[in-house]
């Protein structure tokens, strides 16, 4: 798809359920982003706190 498609369609993909559940497969197969998630929470005060406490 190009970009000018993608700006001429943007809700439809923000729309699309298996779009979503595509994304959130690669992201989870994706160890960088793994790897970068982990350490933003670990870095979360709030979140190491909910974590400890949970």
């Amino acid at each position: 798809m190009t970009i000018k498609e993608k700006l001429k369609n943007p809700s439809r993909n923000l729309n699309n359920p298996y779009r979503k559940l595509k994304d959130l497969s690669r992201n989870l197969n994706n160890p960088y982003r793994k790897l970068k998630n982990l350490s933003r929470n670990l870095n979360n005060p709030y979140r190491k706190l909910k974590n400890l406490s949970g």
